[in-house]
């Protein structure tokens, strides 16, 4: 695994790596207001890697995010207009892994499955 980009605040971290032709992502903790702007830089540093190199599903692993504001999510749905904006053949799938025992995941994600039923899928 190669290491694309690591995040840490005082209530959040994130992790991003090539495994394969895949990206695994784990995303932990908090991301409250003090974590949005980190975590839009972090979002990037992970597309441009996508787009650096055929990538075919970038695996975002919940299962340790506590929360997520409205914020946070503002930005994995303006991720997704960035992939539904490259190439067909240029775009990537995304894959969220949930907590079944944190409810807020699967109302807020089932919203980003809807936003992009093409690329959004999500495991529990």
């Amino acid at each position: 695994m190669s290491d694309i980009a690591h995040l840490q605040t005082e209530d959040f971290h994130a992790t991003a790596n090539f495994r394969g032709t895949d990206i695994a992502i784990a995303l932990v903790g908090t991301v409250d207001q003090g974590a949005v702007e980190a975590l839009e830089r972090f979002l990037e540093k992970v597309h441009t890697a996508a787009t650096s190199r055929p990538v075919g599903e970038a695996a975002v692993d919940m299962r340790k995010l506590e929360f997520m504001n409205s914020s946070g999510f503002k930005l994995l749905v303006a991720w997704i207009a960035k992939i539904q904006g490259l190439d067909p053949g240029a775009r990537y799938r995304l894959q969220f892994v949930s907590n079944p025992e944190l409810h807020w995941q699967k109302r807020s994600l089932r919203s980003l499955q809807y936003f992009a039923v093409d690329l959004v899928s999500i495991v529990t």
